[in-house]
């Protein structure tokens, strides 16, 4: 393994090997080690310490116990900030899968163990439709929305029919999981290491709205996705 190609200049290669570092311990379901970032990196393993290092002094990771770095509370602040900005990025083509469906459509990003709605537009030609709040978290054991966030997670044995599936399909619908006669459709949107897991959701009280809504946000989830 060389540590520099002579091609590459070394203080922009070091700084892509320690963003690459930070994304991939913050997406790690259980931390990494040394040896593992050092793998997923292709570098030595002294290279890859010292990246963790400096990234542990910045408050943006932690090493447990266990040697295992994982993501540190600095990201915290800079994560704020970052949905906020996902937030505004994503708000018109929300609001043009409401419009085109002519249902409520909900942006969800997991937050401490919930589904968070980060942003909700509502149908701006419909006279009636389903609203729920901004800000609003629900738990994460139920809903369109939870089994959609929840199948981004790795496989457990525990796991139920429901998020088997969502991760087989790419998608989940249910209905009055959250609220009695209410139809729900989500479709996931994975991390990218900056923005956390999220997924659209359309809520309605007319099922024949779902059975045409499934292209339309598999359409827009890969835009937001890109």
């Amino acid at each position: 393994m060389s540590e520099t190609p002579p091609s590459a200049p070394q203080g922009s290669q070091t700084l892509a090997r320690g963003i690459q570092a930070l994304k991939n311990v913050a997406m790690s379901s259980n931390g990494l080690s040394i040896q593992e970032v050092a793998a997923g990196l292709d570098i030595h393993r002294s290279v890859a310490s010292r990246l963790l290092q400096t990234l542990a002094e910045g408050g943006l990771i932690a090493r447990g116990g266990d040697g295992r770095y994982r993501a540190g509370a600095g990201l915290i602040p800079l994560a704020r900030n970052g949905v906020a900005v996902f937030r505004e990025e994503v708000l018109p083509e929300v609001r043009r899968l409401s419009d085109r469906l002519g249902a409520t459509v909900a942006l969800f990003v997991e937050q401490a163990g919930a589904a968070y709605a980060l942003l909700v537009e509502t149908p701006r030609s419909a006279g009636f439709h389903l609203s729920l709040s901004e800000g609003a978290s629900y738990p994460f054991d139920h809903g369109a929305a939870t089994w959609a966030l929840r199948s981004l997670h790795p496989t457990r044995p525990d796991d139920p029919t429901v998020l088997t599936e969502a991760r087989s399909r790419g998608w989940v619908r249910t209905v009055g999981e959250v609220e009695p006669g209410a139809y729900a459709l989500a479709v996931p949107i994975g991390s990218d290491g900056l923005r956390p897991n999220a997924c659209l959701a359309v809520i309605t009280l007319r099922e024949e709205i779902l059975d045409g809504a499934l292209e339309p946000m598999l359409e827009s989830a890969r835009k937001i996705a890109a």
